[in-house]
C-alpha cells in the first residue's frame, strides 16, 4: 500500500467465488486477498451454491465470506441479492465502496448503496456485455453502468466495445487486467507419472488446452492443425483439459476420429485444482485458439489462462480476437494467430515444438512479464489507484 493512503474498507459483491467458479470467481479472490494483504478490510458477499461447499473458499483465507442463502436462485436472484445487502448493510458494517463483479450484481444492489450512499464500482469482463441482449436487458446495462462511479474493464478490448455501446460513461471506464497468483502457477518438473494416466510418455511433445471446452474457445482448430504440426513434431500429443459442452466434446471426438488422430489427442476432463500447476507444467506449448463468435456476441474478453501458462514459463499461442491480445505480448511472451486458420496455428505451434530455445526463451519472458505487472498485488494496485485517486 502506497504511503498516506488511507485504508479503506471494501465489500466485494460476487456470485462466483473459490472453491466454486471460474474466471469471476478467481479475480473477485485474487483482488480480495491482495486488498486485504495490503492493509484495507475487505469483505465479499456471495450467494450460498448447491452445487458445491459453501464454507471456507480455500487455505489461509483471511478475508471474511458472508454467504447468502436461497433457495431458488434461478427464479429469485435479483431478490436475495437485494435482501443480503440489505441485511448487511443494515448491521452497520458500512463499506467505503462496493465492487460488483458483474453488472447483473450492481443492479440487484444499486437501491440499498443508493439509499446508504456508498459509491459503487462494476467490472465488466467481455461476454457479459457482448453477448446478445434483450432491449430490456440493455436498458437495465445502460441504467445500472450510469450509477456507477467507475467501470473497471478488464481488456482494452472490453472497454473500446463498451465505450462504442455507452459513449457518454466512456470518461468512468478504467482499465484493469487480470492476475494471477506466481506461487501457485510457478515452473516445475514434468510430472511423468501424471502424463501416464493420459498415455503421454516421457519425451512426447505435448500441446495443451485447460479451458472451458466450449466452441468459442477454439479446440475444433487445433485438432485440424494437428495433422500438420505432426509432420513437425512426430509423436506429438494435443491434451485438451476441462468441461463443458457435451454436445460440442461429442463433435471434437468425432473430429478426432474423422482425422484418424485417435492416438494423439487427449481428452483429459475435469482438473482438480490441486493439479492444476501439474498439467501446464506438462505441457511445452499452451495454445488456446479463441475466436469471436459474432452471431451471439460470443468473444473471450481476455483469456487468463494465457498468464498462467506464462507463469508457468510456457509459451503460448493464442487467437488475434477480442481481449486476447492484451493477455499475450506477439514475438515476446507466444504468439497470435489467426484462430479460423490451421495453417497459421499449426506453424507456430510447430515452430515452438521444434525450437526448445526459442519456446524457452518466450516462456521466461512471459513469467517476467506476469511478475512484473500480473501478479495480483500489482493488479490491485493499479485498481485501487483508479477507484480512490
Amino acid at each position: 500500500m502506497t504511503a498516506g493512503h488511507r485504508h479503506k474498507h471494501i465489500l466485494i459483491l460476487t456470485d462466483e467465488y473459490p472453491p466454486i467458479g471460474g474466471g469471476v470467481g478467481q479475480w473477485a479472490y485474487g483482488i480480495a486477498h491482495a486488498l486485504s494483504a495490503q492493509g484495507h478490510g475487505v469483505e465479499v458477499l456471495t450467494r450460498e451454491r448447491e452445487d458445491g461447499p459453501s464454507g471456507d473458499p480455500g487455505p489461509a483465507s483471511d478475508v471474511p465470506v458472508i454467504r447468502i442463502r436461497g433457495r431458488d436462485w434461478k427464479r429469485y436472484r435479483s431478490w436475495y441479492w437485494h435482501r443480503g445487502m440489505r441485511k448487511h448493510v443494515g448491521s452497520g458494517r458500512i463499506p467505503d465502496l462496493i465492487i460488483a463483479t458483474t453488472w447483473p450484481r450492481a443492479r440487484s444492489a444499486l437501491p440499498v448503496a443508493r439509499r446508504a450512499r456508498i459509491p459503487m464500482a462494476v467490472v465488466v469482463h467481455g461476454l457479459d456485455i457482448t453477448r446478445r441482449m434483450s432491449f430490456l436487458e440493455r436498458l437495465g446495462l445502460r441504467y445500472t453502468l450510469g450509477r456507477c462511479f467507475r467501470i473497471v474493464a478488464v481488456s482494452e478490448f472490453t472497454r473500446d466495445r463498451l465505450g462504442a455501446m455507452l459513449p457518454d460513461l466512456e470518461d468512468r471506464i478504467l482499465v484493469v487486467p487480470n492476475g494471477v497468483d506466481p506461487t501457485r502457477f510457478s515452473p516445475g518438473p514434468r510430472d511423468h507419472a501424471l502424463g501416464g494416466q493420459w498415455g503421454i510418455r516421457p519425451r512426447d511433445p505435448v500441446v495443451l488446452t485447460l479451458a472451458r471446452v466450449i466452441r468459442r474457445k477454439g479446440h475444433d482448430h487445433v485438432i485440424r492443425a494437428m495433422p500438420r504440426i505432426l509432420r513437425a513434431a512426430p509423436r506429438s500429443k494435443y491434451l485438451i483439459c476441462g468441461l463443458g459442452s457435451e454436445s460440442y466434446l461429442a463433435e471434437l471426438r468425432r473430429l478426432v476420429g474423422n482425422l484418424g488422430l485417435e492416438d494423439s489427442v487427449v481428452f483429459g476432463g475435469f482438473i482438480e485444482t490441486e493439479r492444476v500447476n501439474s498439467v501446464y507444467n506438462l505441457c511445452d506449448v499452451y495454445v488456446m485458439a479463441s475466436r469471436e463468435i459474432v452471431e451471439a456476441g460470443d468473444t473471450e474478453g481476455f483469456g487468463i489462462t494465457y498468464l498462467e501458462a506464462n507463469a508457468c514459463q510456457k509459451p503460448v499461442v493464442g487467437g488475434r480476437t477480442g481481449g486476447v491480445p492484451d493477455a499475450i505480448v506477439d514475438g515476446q511472451t507466444g504468439y497470435l494467430v489467426d484462430p479460423t486458420d490451421t495453417v497459421e496455428i499449426a506453424d507456430k505451434v510447430g515452430l515452438l515444438l521444434g525450437d526448445p530455445e526459442l519456446a524457452a526463451r518466450l516462456g521466461r519472458q512471459g513469467r517476467d512479464r506476469v511478475l512484473r505487472a500480473y501478479t495480483w498485488s500489482s493488479v490491485s494496485e493499479r485498481l485501487y489507484h483508479g477507484l480512490f485517486s
